[in-house]
């Protein structure tokens, strides 16, 4: 596995990727639109932890 930020920085980002959760859970938008919203920022989490890879399909 190859994370593509430091470690010490990960936790920052995950911290930053809750509050960013609990923002868009509080809004108005329509439900299928805070899936995208929290599914692209949870994917870009992933990816920096070398969990995703863009178009890459399921396995």
């Amino acid at each position: 596995m190859i994370m593509k930020i430091r470690p010490e920085c990960l936790g920052e980002v995950q911290h930053a990727l809750e509050k960013y959760r609990e923002i868009v859970e509080r809004t108005a938008l329509a439900p299928n639109t805070k899936h995208t919203y929290l599914l692209h920022a949870e994917n870009f989490v992933r990816w920096l932890r070398d969990e995703f890879e863009p178009g890459r399909t399921l396995r």
